[in-house]
């Protein structure tokens, strides 16, 4: 039982940040998609780290390091596949990844896109500096 009941929360966390990143004018959930860019985030926000992303290819983004749960803490994250009105397969998508800020200071999330089977083959890296207020 207590099991279903954190599960339900942390749909209802993701879905409210993912609700968020859709709102340009929402400055406690900035979505990030820049990577030469400070993402300066309020204390107790939520934000968003979105990246390039196809599910067809076996290939998936993880995170590279621990993160400083001092300072953040992730959520969840959710594959949205572009529009794809002909049916074509292998059409891309993105990757939209949810965290809060947990308290004030600078973070560096890291990530590295791998297959699933294996992490150790990496094709890309992210790294995103977040400044927390």
């Amino acid at each position: 039982m207590f099991a279903h009941k954190i599960t339900f929360i942390a749909v209802i966390l993701i879905g409210f940040c993912l609700m968020a990143g859709c709102d340009d004018d929402n400055p406690f959930a900035p979505d990030y998609t820049d990577p030469n860019e400070v993402l300066d985030v309020n204390s107790g926000a939520f934000f968003l780290i979105t990246v390039h992303a196809n599910a067809t290819t076996g290939y998936e983004w993880f995170l590279a390091q621990t993160l400083d749960s001092a300072r953040v803490m992730f959520l969840g994250k959710d594959y949205i596949g572009d529009p794809n009105p002909d049916g074509l397969c292998g059409v891309g998508g993105r990757e939209v990844w949810c965290f809060g800020a947990v308290s004030s200071g600078e973070t560096t999330i890291r990530m590295k896109h791998c297959q699933m089977g294996d992490t150790t083959i990496v094709e890309d890296t992210l790294s995103v500096s977040v400044n927390i207020h």
